[in-house]
C-alpha cells in the first residue's frame, strides 16, 4: 500500500496535495490479502549443562516461500544459549506466510525466555 508524506519547509507555505486515489484499509481487508507464517512444529532447545543463566535469545528467521527457515539472525544474543537456539530453529516446520492465497517468503521473529530455576 503506498503512503505518501508531504514534509513542508520551515517558513513555506505549502498548499495541500489532494489525494483522491488513495483510501484507509480496513483490518479485514489487510487480512484477507496476508496471512503470516506460523509455526507448525517447534523442538524446544537443551539448556546447556553447567549454565545458570536468565533472559531471552531472539531470533529473526527468514523463511522460504515453502515454510524452510533459509536464513537466521540474532537479535538478542545470550551467549549460553544462542547456539542451541539458532540449531533448533532448522528443525521447526512453518506454514508459510501467504498473500492473495499464494504462499511467500517472509520473516518471523521468535523469542526463546529462559528463566531462572526457582527451588
Amino acid at each position: 500500500m503506498p503512503v505518501v508524506v508531504t514534509f513542508c519547509p520551515a517558513g513555506s507555505f505549502a498548499v495541500p496535495v489532494p489525494l483522491s486515489g488513495l483510501k484507509p484499509r480496513s483490518e479485514a481487508e489487510t487480512q484477507a490479502e496476508l496471512q503470516p507464517a506460523e509455526v507448525t512444529h517447534a523442538v524446544f532447545p537443551k539448556y546447556p549443562f553447567n549454565t545458570v543463566v536468565a533472559g531471552s535469545v531472539v531470533l529473526e528467521v527468514t523463511l522460504s516461500a515453502k515454510g524452510e527457515a533459509e536464513e537466521v539472525k540474532v537479535l538478542r544474543d545470550l551467549p549460553p544459549l544462542t547456539a542451541e537456539a539458532k540449531a533448533v530453529v532448522g528443525n521447526w516446520r512453518f506454514m508459510p506466510a501467504a498473500f492473495n492465497g499464494y504462499p511467500v517468503r517472509s520473516r518471523i521473529v521468535l523469542a526463546f525466555v529462559s528463566r531462572p530455576l526457582v527451588r
